[in-house]
């Protein structure tokens, strides 16, 4: 039985985003099969006619959003049967969780109070976890599959997006984070006058001590072959400098 009344909502809410985590952490084991591929796909899904594709990431108040999240449950009900619908899997189940996390959950959050959000966070830390350790590359250790270095060897340095594609905005960012394996394979470009460049997460790891639980996250930049470990603060002050690629 419940020992709080919300109990029953917050596991609704795990369910839907564990749902997309796991489309996201299987669609993105294939990808990373071939990041040159998926790194083109990427470039030209900015241009793509596909439904409900949202190339930025960019939520809008305004749209109707139980339409879009039954269009985009729809698609993701679909088996990927090829290397370009798990392209679109990934995207849909990343821009669902985003559309999830800002129309859905944050509400409930905001309705019932910190004691509601630790309970869901650490209910779809288990169940994100356990799937994980059911995949053939999954870790037991916390750790999610590891990502090959973003175009490994290429000899030129990627050109800049558009000007007038603007930055990650606090909100999104913010959803980001709330599932931050999310975060695994998007390209983003960091605009910064001496540090711009293309950067990706490569590893989400979680840590658990006596304070509590934390979240580590290693960031590979394309023109370095080092791996920076980074804190959840550090990367969203680097998503806040960036714009997805």
């Amino acid at each position: 039985m419940p020992t709080q009344p919300w109990e029953p909502e917050a596991l609704k809410h795990v369910r839907a985003m564990a749902k997309y985590l796991a489309v996201h952490a299987i669609s993105a084991q294939v990808l990373a099969e071939d990041p040159t591929r998926r790194d083109q796909m990427a470039k030209e899904l900015q241009a793509s006619k596909a439904p409900h594709v949202r190339p930025d990431l960019r939520v809008d108040p305004s749209d109707d959003y139980e339409t879009l999240l039954r269009g985009w449950d729809d698609s993701l009900a679909q088996e990927a049967t090829d290397f370009q619908s798990h392209f679109l899997r990934l995207h849909y189940a990343v821009i669902a969780s985003i559309y999830y996390d800002y129309f859905v959950l944050s509400p409930a959050i905001q309705k019932y109070g910190t004691r509601f959000s630790n309970f869901y966070q650490q209910k779809l830390n288990l169940e994100f976890m356990s799937f994980m350790a059911t995949l053939p590359h999954g870790q037991l250790n916390k750790d999610t599959p590891s990502r090959p270095h973003l175009n490994a060897g290429a000899a030129d340095s990627p050109s800049p997006p558009p000007a007038d594609r603007a930055n990650i905005d606090l909100a999104r960012v913010t959803a980001l984070l709330a599932s931050p394996e999310a975060l695994l394979g998007i390209s983003f470009y960091q605009r910064d006058e001496v540090l711009a460049g293309v950067w990706r997460v490569d590893t989400i790891t979680r840590r658990t001590t006596l304070i509590g639980t934390s979240v580590i996250f290693v960031v590979l930049f394309d023109d370095h072959e080092e791996r920076f470990e980074m804190s959840e603060e550090g990367v969203k002050d680097l998503l806040l400098q960036s714009c997805v690629r």
